[in-house]
Order: C-alpha cells, then sequence, then structure tokens
C-alpha cells in the first residue's frame, strides 16, 4: 500500500451556474468555468458573456474608480465656474470697483480657439478648445496669462525645452544678419554676429 501514489483530485471543466442572489444582484456574474485544477478560468457575466477572470478583474478595478473620476471631473467644472466667473473688485480713492478678472480669462480661451480653428492648427486647436470646455480648462488659461503677463511667452504645455528656445532665436537672428549683410567678411556682418551672440 505504502507504494501507492495519491490521486490527484480532478475537477469538472463544466459550466457551474452561480445560484446566490447576492453574487448575481452585485457582481451580474450567472455562472463560471473550472479549469482541471479547480480554480475558476472563466466567469459569464449577464450583459458582456463569458470573460476570463483577469479581464473581468480590471473590469471591476476600472468599475471602482469611476466615482473618484466623476468626482475629479465635476471639481474641474466647478473651478472653472469660479475661476471665470470671477469678478473681484478693486478699491481706488475709497471706491469698489469691480475687476473682471474671470470673464477676461475666458475672452481670452475664446479667442485663442477661433484664431487656431482659423489657423487650421488641430494641436492648438484641441489645447484651445479644453481651455474652454474641459475641466480645469480655467486652471490652464490661467497660468498662460500669467506668463503672459510676466514676458516668459510661449506655454508651459510647449514640448521644447528652453535651450530648443534659444536655439531657434540665435538661428533666426544669423539668418536675419545673412539678409542684412550678404558680405560675411564685412565688419557690419560681424557686429550683427556678435550681437546674435550676446542676446
Amino acid at each position: 500500500m505504502g507504494g501507492m501514489t495519491p490521486q490527484r483530485k480532478r475537477f469538472s471543466t463544466k459550466v457551474r451556474a452561480i445560484w446566490s442572489p447576492d453574487i448575481i444582484a452585485r457582481h451580474h456574474l450567472d455562472s463560471f468555468r473550472r479549469g482541471k485544477r479547480g480554480q475558476v478560468t472563466q466567469v459569464h457575466h449577464i450583459a458582456l458573456g463569458w470573460m476570463p477572470v483577469k479581464q473581468y478583474y480590471a473590469m471591476q478595478k476600472a468599475h471602482e474608480m469611476q466615482p473618484f473620476l466623476v468626482e475629479t471631473v465635476r471639481g474641474g467644472y466647478a473651478m472653472n465656474a469660479t475661476i471665470y466667473g470671477a469678478i473681484p473688485s478693486a478699491s481706488i480713492a475709497g471706491f469698489g470697483i469691480p475687476v473682471p478678472i474671470g470673464p477676461a480669462l475666458l475672452a481670452a480661451a475664446m479667442l485663442d480657439l477661433i484664431e487656431a480653428i482659423r489657423e487650421r492648427d488641430n494641436a492648438r486647436i484641441a489645447k484651445a478648445a479644453f481651455k474652454v470646455f474641459g475641466p480645469f480648462g480655467a486652471v490652464l488659461q490661467g497660468i498662460e496669462s500669467l506668463q503672459g503677463a510676466l514676458g516668459l511667452g510661449g506655454s508651459f504645455l510647449d514640448p521644447r525645452t528652453l535651450e530648443e528656445k534659444d536655439e531657434v532665436t540665435f538661428d533666426a537672428c544669423i539668418a536675419e544678419c545673412r539678409e542684412k549683410y550678404p558680405d560675411r567678411a564685412s565688419d557690419d556682418y560681424k557686429r550683427c554676429r556678435l550681437a546674435c551672440h550676446g542676446r
């Protein structure tokens, strides 16, 4: 008897029905399939049909994230309403004067969208449309307007680095020198080129 090896229990791979009303109601599953080792390999979703267990698990995790995403988007639109509707008042000589900062930001975003559509720049259209219609779009417009007011120029979404932007400016300056002074041995051309290095 001692030489006999224990037989591994074999599980039926047939479809098994789920009879628990709680599981059906909460998880929308009505049956499952087992593998030869007894592990559940597939589940049957009432609306979506058969799917691997891993796919169902990923779908459940995405479903759990849905309330968080909904609240985030809702918060983004609430922030848009707050920023674009902001009309603070400035006191001048004792009088409160309303300053329509929020409506000015919205107008700037809309003008940017109109200009992007006119130029048919798809990347700019997408960004400008997000500033007008997307959640947290007012934050993006506020940052870009602040950059413009401080003279920083460009956009923080511009993929070019500061070094690349400097190279573009330098190259444009050299090209202008070559156009103005075709004789590269002349003192004027050398002075112009030197001025480009100093920019």
